[in-house]
């Protein structure tokens, strides 16, 4: 579904940013040195396109820098450990784009929760995990609604 979404793009001659997939290697390590496990719809999609830009949609994730640990654009690791450090994200939470009017789409990575793989609006006025809304079951339908909210504007 998602590669059908993306052909559509191309179609349109629309200009498709990814960077390089991530492998195994890296995601192993990222997941140990988070202390998280990545949803699989996460890991594919991290193993396929490391991040995703279109149009004016950003769904953050690994990009080509040498320290994943650098709060950079676009790089979920960095970023989420600043939001955690500086901004009271909540552990085992990873930042995957701007929700707007400054909510964040967050990605529960415990695997103990049963909150684990699904999505999240967070901003950092949000003191408690039970006071997020969930906005999608899994990454995996983040995914397709956003780029289908993008193909039909």
């Amino acid at each position: 579904m998602i590669d059908d979404l993306i052909q559509k793009f191309k179609e349109q001659d629309e200009i498709i940013y990814t960077s390089d997939p991530a492998t195994n290697t890296r995601l192993e390590k990222i997941s140990n040195d988070l202390n998280i496990e990545l949803p699989e719809d996460f890991k594919n999609y991290l193993a396929k396109f490391g991040s995703l830009s279109v149009k004016s949609v950003e769904i953050n994730g690994l990009i080509n820098i040498p320290d994943d640990f650098d709060p950079v654009h676009q790089n979920f690791v960095g970023l989420s450990l600043e939001s955690q450090q500086e901004y009271g994200l909540f552990k085992k939470y990873v930042q995957l784009g701007d929700a707007g009017l400054g909510d964040q789409w967050v990605l529960c990575c415990d695997p103990e929760s049963d909150r684990f793989g699904k999505m999240f609006y967070w901003n950092p006025g949000i003191e408690e995990i039970s006071d997020m809304e969930q906005c999608y079951s899994n990454f995996k339908e983040f995914l397709r609604d956003r780029l289908t909210r993008v193909l039909d504007d």
